[in-house]
């Protein structure tokens, strides 16, 4: 962290929640860059001519405050690619004909793997196309694609012995020819880029539809965005014996981070994902692997229940069950409850929901303008305040409210592309918070959506460790 702040050439405004990791790297940090900029006194020179929102804004979580985000299965052609493939270095090592068995496990071949580099760099498509859903990807593969053809279709009859074609270009004279023959090199290069997408793309659809990954997108997201689940929806997902228990744990784990159901629906859930996977052909390690990480999410579900001081609200079932007319109050309560969660679900169905994840409002929070009192409490209520200009504590009315256009989002602990695209996402305006989302659609400004969208905001995310959802589920497990 001390060299990438040193590559800002910037001496950032830090912050971070109070406790836990997160504090102790972030007074490590800020301590450290303190000590250099006082040792070496032009080593920030880029930063004595700027002014109050030319520094950066560096924010420091820790993976606690959103265990979901790793878990979750996505639609992203990146995303995807790192959780189906193994993916590494910008390097996607490809299983010969990518053939995968009933279960989505690779089948096992002679022939070696084959690596392809996705470098966005170098790779156009790549660098448009990887935060893009899968189906918008393939079609705009496909479409690439079908151009390139075209055009060396065009080429060949050019350059061929085709009369007509020589007629032509005869009368045109030569300067259609040279140019066609110069674009020759371009085109073959944005071909073998598109063709190197072709074997990425058949591989993570195969094994997308032997493992059945499009039915856990959508009751995932709407979990981790409302809240809310139907029980009999993620039942029906967990005992199903065709699909795997990966993604099945991965799916229940989310429930449980992110529903808080009851203690009997969780054994009901579990019960029944168990007996559903029972005869799955997974090793024995890798299957007591999972479970651990199971374990320690409902670890952290019960102790979340003891810090609030009780445990979940019971099913509707439960308190139907309660003498006299209480269990009828109840009832009534548990029904009105429930209506306003569905109807809440439709309205957020029609006007658009902003997808924005935990770890990216609190980069929102941290960045954005604060002027009145609400804001400068929220902000300071939530988030530390540690500045390497300054010994001790920075006084509130020192510290700057301004907004900041650039920052740094890092994570102590797995990160992952879902939440990396996120913040880039949020950056470009292509998501807004909830709050200013039907605002924005009426054309009118907002104080939480105006940073958003803006050219001059630049957001870089880091972690720890870039990890996909298995290397996660295993870092669960040797918690447990």
């Amino acid at each position: 962290l001390t060299s990438m702040v040193a590559t800002l050439g910037a001496v950032p405004v830090i912050r971070c929640p109070p406790g836990g990791p997160a504090e102790m790297v972030a007074r490590k940090v800020c301590d450290a860059l303190r000590d250099l900029a006082e040792q070496q006194n032009s080593f920030f020179s880029s930063n004595s001519r700027g002014a109050l929102e030319q520094r950066p804004m560096l924010l420091i979580l820790d993976r606690s405050v959103d265990l979901t985000t790793p878990l979750v299965h996505t639609s992203c052609y990146q995303t995807l690619v790192d959780d189906l493939l193994e993916f590494g270095l910008n390097r996607v090592k490809i299983p010969p004909s990518a053939t995968t068995d009933g279960q989505g496990n690779v089948v096992p071949s002679s022939e070696p793997a084959k690596v392809v580099t996705l470098d966005k760099e170098s790779d156009s498509f790549w660098a448009e196309h990887a935060g893009s859903m899968i189906p918008v990807a393939v079609e705009a593969h496909q479409k690439e694609l079908q151009a390139v053809e075209e055009q060396e279709n065009a080429i060949k009859r050019h350059t061929g012995q085709d009369p007509a074609s020589l007629a032509a270009q005869n009368a045109g004279g030569t300067t259609a020819l040279l140019s066609t023959v110069q674009s020759l090199p371009a085109l073959l290069e944005k071909k073998r880029f598109l063709e190197r997408h072709l074997s990425v793309l058949k591989a993570t659809m195969a094994i997308i539809k032997a493992r059945q990954v499009h039915r856990f997108v959508e009751p995932e997201e709407g979990m981790v965005f409302s809240k809310y689940a139907e029980k009999q929806a993620v039942k029906d997902l967990v005992s199903d014996a065709a699909c795997k228990l990966e993604d099945k744990v991965r799916l229940f784990s989310v429930y449980l981070l992110t529903c808080n159901p009851s203690q009997q629906d969780s054994d009901e859930l579990e019960n029944a994902m168990m007996s559903s996977s029972a005869g799955e052909a997974i090793d024995e390690a890798d299957r007591e692997g999972l479970l651990k990480s199971l374990r320690y999410v409902k670890k952290i579900l019960s102790l979340s229940r003891f810090g609030k001081g009780g445990a979940a609200p019971e099913s509707p079932a439960h308190r139907g069950g309660a003498a006299g007319g209480a269990g009828g109050l109840w009832d009534f309560a548990s029904l009105t409850r429930t209506a306003i969660q569905n109807a809440s679900r439709q309205v957020k169905s029609i006007v658009g929901e902003a997808r924005v994840l935990t770890s990216v409002r609190m980069m929102h929070l941290a960045c954005k303008e604060a002027t009145s009192e609400a804001q400068v409490a929220e902000q300071d209520g939530q988030l530390m305040y540690l500045d390497p200009k300054v010994r001790g504590e920075v006084a509130p009315a020192a510290r700057i409210r301004s907004a900041f256009s650039r920052g740094v989002l890092f994570v102590v602990g797995g990160g992952c592309f879902a939440e990396h695209q996120n913040l880039q996402d949020f950056a470009a305006g292509r998501l807004a918070l909830s709050g200013a989302s039907a605002a924005l659609r009426l054309g009118q400004e907002t104080a939480s959506g105006s940073m958003a969208g803006n050219k001059d905001t630049q957001f870089i995310y880091g972690c720890s460790e870039l990890v996909n959802a298995r290397q996660f589920m295993r870092q669960l497990a040797q918690c447990e």
